[in-house]
């Protein structure tokens, strides 16, 4: 869930720093949009549901952030608690224990140790994401093809050639 998740991620923060932002500002602007999103998606199910609720009646829960969202939280308070982004970013890689994570963390890192440019390798970095992402997304659906194929053969198929056949053997048994 969390991959499927940073993938979105992955790629806004891809855009961000396309658009000529520093790392440290894109890292931290994608975080707040993405824990603002879910905000967003919570207050408008809010406003539909205090519609419909009586007063005095239980609220739902105010907020409720995913997995991802709160690995990426604790990353921004460490930032501005003063640690450095490499650090962060390695507790953050380390506590998922994901490959993908993990190989797009230690690029970002690489990169800010060599002072190489990071715009293209973030770019990289999401497109293989979102790659593998796609991949995944085809296994299941090859699966899940094969799940459905089931019931298909075995239940729908017999039954239409029964109908179709019906007539024929009511005919045939009538000769007899």
């Amino acid at each position: 869930m969390i991959e499927s998740e940073f993938s979105s991620f992955a790629e806004t923060l891809a855009i961000a720093v396309n658009s000529g932002l520093s790392f440290m500002i894109s890292l931290t602007r994608t975080i707040d949009d993405f824990l603002d999103q879910r905000r967003t998606e919570i207050t408008d199910g809010l406003v539909s549901k205090i519609t419909t609720r009586i007063v005095g009646r239980k609220t739902p829960a105010t907020l409720r952030l995913t997995p991802l969202q709160r690995e990426l939280q604790l990353i921004r308070i460490q930032i501005f608690e003063g640690r450095s982004i490499s650090e962060a970013l390695d507790e953050f890689s380390r506590r998922l224990n994901s490959q993908m994570i993990s190989d797009f963390v230690d690029a970002i890192v690489l990169s800010l140790s060599r002072g190489a440019p990071i715009a293209f390798l973030i770019t990289d970095h999401a497109n293989s994401i979102r790659e593998s992402e796609r991949r995944n997304i085809l296994e299941r659906a090859g699966k899940a093809e094969i799940k459905m194929m089931v019931p298909v053969v075995f239940l729908i198929l017999p039954i239409s050639i029964l109908f179709a056949l019906w007539p024929s053997l009511s005919n045939l048994n009538g000769f007899m």
